[in-house]
């Protein structure tokens, strides 16, 4: 699929380390007493919040960028302290950032229940082909999937879908035969892989992602994979016989059974 898969991991301690020196108290405080403003200020829409949160990560990022002790890094330790920057905030802010509102809540459980209801599906509904289907690389796609629910910060989030698009890209060498995998036959399985996960607190991950990360980071392999990643959400989320290979009734009955045993699912 002609993807590098390339990670730069964050090296948070380095970050914390440039930020503890005595030339950089000024920006500390300042980094530290705009957190705090926003923590005891009133409880903003997700929007306003995305607004106020994005505006003065910019502001502060811009401030770390021309301190002296940033200035004079190399390039690639530059992007780490801003890399730094936005996972101390976003870690601080977290509570009023990640599933704050109700609506995203009661949003997050219908999912979760849905996905629960829809775990009858197999790849068959979804026209996946036998050399597109490798039991390891699944297993270790949900775990990235699941990972992407759990992950604390935007980034870590990104590197979890990455992870999970690697693992379904790596089916075609693993089976020897099929080719190149296509977009087209890459979201059906990321949906169906997605049903299998089931991951915590989907929708409000994707929309903390979609809010928190800086935009000008939001971009490459890790940005086209979320963006999938949400297609999948969507898609699941608006799911009827007719986006399936299924008999319309079949479908209704298999849905209606895992209403009757949930309890079942959930224990399993």
């Amino acid at each position: 699929g002609g993807f590098m898969w390339e990670r730069e991991p964050v090296d948070y301690d380095g970050f914390l380390a440039i930020m503890r020196q005595t030339r950089t108290t000024k920006l500390r405080r300042r980094v530290q007493s705009a957190c705090d403003d926003l923590l005891a200020g009133p409880k903003l829409s997700l929007e306003e919040t995305r607004e106020s949160v994005q505006g003065l990560q910019e502001e502060l990022e811009e401030a770390l960028l021309h301190d002296p002790a940033v200035a004079s890094l190399p390039p690639a330790q530059q992007r780490n302290a801003c890399e730094g920057l936005e996972r101390y905030m976003v870690t601080r802010l977290r509570g009023r950032l990640l599933g704050a509102h109700v609506e995203q809540r009661q949003q997050d459980a219908a999912l979760h229940a849905l996905i629960l209801r829809l775990h009858f599906l197999s790849p068959h509904h979804l026209d996946i082909p036998p050399c597109r289907q490798h039991p390891h690389a699944w297993k270790e796609a949900v775990d990235a999937l699941r990972r992407f629910g759990e992950a604390l910060t935007p980034k870590e989030k990104l590197e979890a879908s990455l992870d999970a698009a690697r693992h379904i890209y790596s089916v075609p060498d693993l089976n020897g035969e099929g080719g190149p995998m296509s977009a087209d036959e890459f979201l059906p399985i990321l949906i169906l892989l997605l049903i299998r996960a089931n991951p915590p607190d989907l929708q409000s991950s994707i929309d903390f992602v979609a809010s928190f990360r800086a935009a000008k980071r939001l971009i490459g392999e890790e940005a086209y994979f979320f963006t999938h990643l949400a297609g999948a959400a969507y898609f699941i989320e608006h799911l009827d016989a007719s986006r399936l290979s299924i008999d319309p009734q079949e479908f209704e009955r298999r849905m209606r059974e895992d209403d009757d045993d949930e309890g079942e699912v959930e224990a399993g």
